[in-house]
């Protein structure tokens, strides 16, 4: 039934946008695009706001590669922490509109705990509608509710028209569930109370081409249903949205489709096409000369749904994936339909020659196909059998494999631990007592010349003292059975920042997620060897550690504000990179590095695991 509301859904997603201003949220959310965009040629906005608001734009346009680039050129380092909220609330947009939904909820996520920390509780709640339209189109249904729950008691809260108008909305598209129409209308009236408060135009016209769809796809209405469209067509024109104006004739098509007028459905869709914008509307395109291909089947006219049919096929074909990576699963599969509905009668009437001039081949043939697939059955099962077993074999050793490694992981922090007490104890014991010695005898020494030679070596003495020290500290430290790779990580950053002047900030996604002890083990060596780069060579006063665990794989980022390096020279002179770099290659992963001199460096680490 919420068939084209789930159409028209997917696309009011823009309605939500935001900006890096008051103002210019305020023009996202009331869709007025053309105000932006020449306020964007007059180069009012500082440099860092330029492009967040550039990145938005296209977000709201649908021209997803062009926003990704747009905030690519960004250093988030440099970024305010309103700055980066806005940052990561349109970085997850677009995610969500390129269907990485996991990414998008990371994103937005962050933008949310960014907005609160700035007091911008009206974005932050923006996002929780956002991220239940997101677990809505993403199929976590467990999550959605509780999203809602929040919008509406925060928008409660705040009081703000234009998002109680949203609430109203989508608790009618979830009162249909109830089989009452009266108190979906009752909900509509609701909203378009509180949109008369804040008269936000874009919202008017979602909510006349909502009551549309409500007498087009719930309660059949021609002239409810037109006179609603009318409304919402003469808003999006005004506001120069013409992708929503498409839709609005894709729908004044439907409701004359229901009726079988085909030829009133082909008219308003070549109307349609006057608004699509093909440098980046191949969706659309393909989607409308779909439903033309259908229309004229309806009419017979088979030549005509076959050249738009075909029509379809050339602007699916002709999407750029690298560029938009849109989903068009549906749309392929509804084509492909389509398509089989169109060649039916010519395979039926080919068919019923073919029944009637030879029957008894065709039983023979037929007799003969059932004997070949009961054969073939029997085979599959004896191969399934076979990968089965096998695939049990393949895990067996695996298993073992693990615990091996998971033992001489084990057993090397066990022996490292021994030698750096070892070094703490003993030699870092003997040296403290020589130390002392060599104070005593100090003050003997007369001669200036070797008063200069002795506070040389015992200089030199205090500071291998100190490097013992430290390099028992070091090895000592680290994962054991009692403590996990979060907590131990945790451990790291209170020592840095006690031992040195330097702030670390620690970010962790999905904590609670196990991994195994040899991934762990390794993982925080390494991020314990890029953390002692940072502190001996980068300069830095900052230093951002975010660990996000998924369920096959997990994301490590190290971030400092220091002076970079030239990476390439770094490659063939040290810091451990190289000895990282293997490691994570032994574990089936990737390691990038981001930097540049006077710039900072990040450091992103990628590992699967089963």
């Amino acid at each position: 039934m919420r068939k084209i509301i789930l159409l028209v859904l997917v696309l009011s997603a823009l309605d939500f946008c935001l900006g890096q201003t008051p103002e210019i949220d305020s023009l996202f959310e009331r869709g007025q695009v053309k105000e932006i965009k020449e306020r964007l040629k007059s180069n009012q906005f500082a440099p860092k706001d330029r492009l967040l608001i550039k990145a938005n734009y296209y977000n709201f346009t649908k021209q997803l590669n062009e926003g990704f680039k747009t905030l690519a050129k960004l250093d988030t380092l440099k970024l305010t922490v309103e700055q980066k909220a806005y940052y990561f609330n349109i970085l997850g947009d677009l995610y969500d509109r390129n269907t990485n939904y996991d990414l998008a909820v990371n994103h937005l996520q962050r933008a949310q705990e960014l907005f609160l920390e700035t007091g911008h509780e009206l974005r932050y709640n923006e996002i929780n509608l956002d991220l239940f339209y997101i677990l809505l189109e993403g199929n976590f249904i467990g999550e959605r509710t509780n999203y809602l729950d929040l919008y509406a008691k925060t928008a409660r809260k705040l009081n703000n028209s234009n998002q109680l108008a949203n609430l109203q909305i989508e608790l009618a598209f979830n009162s249909l569930d109830t089989l009452d129409n009266s108190t979906f209308l009752n909900y509509f009236d609701k909203a378009f109370y509180y949109n008369s408060l804040d008269e936000n135009p874009l919202t008017y016209g979602m909510l006349n081409a909502y009551k549309a769809l409500f007498y087009i796809d719930v309660e059949f209405n021609k002239d409810s249903a037109n006179a609603y469209l009318q409304k919402s067509l003469k808003i999006y024109e005004d506001l120069n949205l013409s992708n929503k104006s498409l839709l609005i004739y894709i729908n004044f098509s439907e409701v004359e489709r229901i009726q079988g007028n085909y030829k009133a459905s082909i008219k308003y869709l070549k109307q349609a096409n006057n608004y699509r914008d093909l440098s980046f509307d191949y969706d659309l395109t393909a989607f409308n000369y779909e439903l033309l291909a259908q229309d004229y089947k309806a009419l017979g006219q088979y030549d005509s749904a076959y050249y738009y049919l075909d029509a379809s096929m050339k602007y699916l074909d002709s999407l750029n994936i690298e560029k938009q990576n849109i989903a068009l699963t549906r749309f392929e599969t509804e084509r492909k339909e389509k398509q089989n509905l169109i060649l039916k009668q010519e395979n039926q009437r080919q068919q019923n020659l073919i029944y009637a001039s030879f029957s008894g081949f065709i039983l023979v043939i037929f007799l003969s196909f059932l004997v070949y697939k009961n054969i073939k059955r029997k085979q599959l099962i004896a191969e399934q059998a076979i990968e089965i077993q096998f695939q049990k074999n393949q895990q067996l050793l695996k298993e073992q494999e693990l615990k091996s490694v998971d033992a001489m992981l084990m057993g090397q922090d066990r022996e490292r631990k021994r030698i750096a007490s070892d070094l703490h104890d003993q030699v870092g014991g003997n040296l403290a007592s020589i130390n002392a010695y060599f104070s005593v005898l100090k003050d003997q020494i007369s001669d200036q010349n070797q008063r200069e030679v002795f506070n040389t070596t015992y200089n030199l003495l205090s500071k291998t003292y100190q490097d013992i020290r430290t390099l028992a500290h070091k090895n000592n430290s680290g994962i054991s059975a009692e403590k996990s790779l979060i907590r131990s990580i945790k451990d790291l950053k209170q020592t840095i920042s006690q031992l040195h002047n330097i702030q670390v900030n620690l970010s962790v996604f999905n904590s609670e997620i196990k991994l195994p002890s040899y991934i762990e083990v390794s993982l925080f060596r390494m991020i314990q060897e890029l953390s002692t780069n940072t502190i001996k060579h980068a300069e830095a006063s900052l230093l951002d550690i975010s660990v996000n665990v998924f369920d096959s794989s997990v994301n490590i980022i190290i971030e400092d504000n220091g002076k970079g390096f030239d990476p390439e020279q770094i490659k063939s002179s040290g810091m451990g990179l190289k000895t990282i770099e293997e490691r994570v290659e032994a574990l089936g992963g990737t390691f990038d590095i981001d930097t540049q001199i006077g710039r900072g460096s990040t450091f992103i680490i990628n590992v699967n695991y089963d």
